[in-house]
């Protein structure tokens, strides 16, 4: 215990009210430039108190001169952590918090009753004054509040209020319902904190769930990827570690047990907000001799095929567990040098992060020398970058991409008022259009029902006004039903009947067609007679 205890405040190494401070603690954070000592009749320090001060300085060097202006003060569950003592930090505030699990009463078999939970907020309600923006982390398989807890603090410290939780730790035997764990934890953390922002007189007025995001690693980035696409929770950005998902099961990109079986399409995900990842620069574990270059791709493609903004970045010599809070401090600070600018971009609006996140030099270095050079990052940010080889792309100088392309802001979520996202057609909000029968006949003087299913992508803007050009190419076959679909909610399916009817006339085959937005699909059916 030091002998000189000086109590911390944001944004300042050491300091403190001075109420009550004797003359010889006055001079000692005088003497190390804190505040200036007190002239007044009050406060005339003799040449004793001035040796004190001497003192009192060397043991405040002594105690302190190896800490760091970075703070959480409140509660910890993670004391041990290299991160509390990081100058880049900042001060934050942490408040534990028992929740209730959304799911546990009509499935307590496979969910708990409750999850610890921790919530940061910053310190510094002067810089940081108002409604914050939410970021909610999510550990990976055998994780726990602590493992993402470096950027949790990160960006407690610089404006936003963040939170970790505990679901299920789980292994590799019981990952299935380790997942489900998690991902009831993370809805259920969003719930509680609508309640906090409704109820608590400290926390409420400073949650804006309005401006939301979730991260998580390994297991984390999987519930990340699929949450994302759920536009009840409301979430706007995502920062996937270590990797952004195409496929909940079965992703190659994926780094342990669940790239192990093929990618299962009932399992895909729907791209829906701006997703930053990043990833090992390894093969899966499960698979260590797989590595073509474009191996960590499988999830950025998927985002960039649905316009939306994304960006992976395999990070040169980090394993599975650089991401966590165990990593080095220089490996940390690399990290949150694209964590902050892409929450600040897509949660607050700022457009001018743009130019941090394709900044060609990080923390001294070029970009190009923290990329792998094994396997492939990339980049769809519009006007900035569309490639996927990035680190060829900053050793090339980083060319920018010119005019609206095929990865700009979402719509329906443009936080950026000077610069609003302008509404999609329906040629681009149609993600998938698909023509069926039961069978592949229609008999002359009969009818057969054709389904047209139209599935929309994602991007927060349903389908309106959709047109259906139907034709036959048999002048005795007609196809009725409706021509125009009003709406389509985003993230949906929606199934349209279509009836066949062949004349009593009708002979050898029909061709029908339907082109809805710009896509047409057709079926063939023989006529029987």
């Amino acid at each position: 215990m030091c002998p000189l205890s000086i109590s911390g405040a944001p944004r300042l190494p050491l300091c403190t009210t001075f109420a009550g401070a004797t003359g010889s603690q006055l001079a000692a954070v005088s003497v190390l430039g804190l505040v200036p000592v007190e002239t007044s009749a009050d406060h005339k320090l003799p040449r004793l108190a001035r040796c004190l001060a001497l003192l009192a300085m060397l043991v405040a060097l002594a105690c302190f001169g190896g800490r760091a202006d970075a703070a959480v003060t409140g509660d910890n569950p993670c004391p041990t952590s290299a991160s509390n003592s990081l100058s880049w930090m900042g001060a934050s505030v942490g408040q534990d918090f028992t929740i209730p699990s959304l799911r546990h009463q009509a499935d307590s078999s496979q969910v708990p009753a409750t999850y610890p939970m921790t919530v940061l907020r910053p310190a510094d309600t002067a810089t940081y004054p108002g409604p914050r923006p939410v970021v909610v982390f999510q550990h990976g398989l055998g994780g726990n509040r602590c493992a993402l807890w470096w950027a949790a603090q990160y960006l407690a410290g610089h404006g936003f209020v963040t939170t970790v939780h505990r679901s299920l730790p789980g292994n590799e035997q019981t990952a299935s319902d380790a997942y489900r764990s998690g991902v009831d934890a993370v809805r259920s953390v969003i719930a509680y904190l609508k309640g906090l922002q409704a109820s608590d007189p400290t926390l409420g007025p400073m949650i804006d769930l309005g401006r939301l995001g979730i991260s998580g690693h390994s297991m984390g980035s999987i519930i990340s990827s699929q949450l994302q696409g759920d536009p009840s929770l409301g979430i706007k950005a995502i920062v996937a570690f270590d990797t952004l998902r195409r496929y909940v099961q079965g992703d190659p990109g994926a780094a342990r047990i669940d790239c192990q079986s093929d990618p299962v399409p009932a399992t895909q995900v729907t791209p829906s907000v701006p997703a930053l990842s990043f990833a090992m620069d390894e093969p899966c574990a499960y698979k260590p001799d797989f590595k073509p270059a474009d191996l960590k791709l499988s999830g950025p493609r998927w985002w960039s095929e649905h316009g939306v903004p994304n960006m992976q970045l395999v990070m040169k010599g980090y394993p599975h567990g650089g991401f966590t809070d165990g990593a080095s401090a220089d490996k940390k600070l690399d990290l949150a040098h694209w964590v902050l600018p892409w929450f600040e971009r897509w949660l607050n609006g700022d457009k001018s992060q743009e130019q941090l996140l394709a900044a060609p030099v990080v923390n001294g270095r070029p970009v190009a020398d923290l990329l792998s050079s094994e396997f492939l990052s990339s980049a769809c940010l519009d006007g900035i970058a569309d490639s996927e080889d990035l680190r060829s792309w900053f050793n090339a100088g980083s060319p920018a991409t010119s005019g609206a392309g095929r990865c700009d802001s979402p719509p329906g979520q443009s936080p950026d008022p000077a610069h609003p996202a302008p509404a999609l057609t329906n040629r681009k909000l149609v993600k998938l259009v698909r023509l069926s029968s039961s069978r592949g006949w229609v008999r002359a003087g009969g009818k057969a029902r054709l389904k047209l299913r139209i599935t929309v992508k994602g991007m927060g803007q349903p389908v309106k006004n959709l047109n259906l050009l139907v034709s036959s190419s048999n002048r005795r076959v007609r196809v009725a039903g409706t021509r125009k679909v009003q709406r389509i909610n985003p993230a949906s399916t929606r199934v349209v009947v279509l009836t066949v009817r062949a004349g009593r006339k009708a002979r050898n085959k029909v061709r029908v067609k339907v082109t809805v937005a710009g896509r047409t699909v057709g079926r063939t059916l023989r006529i029987r007679r």
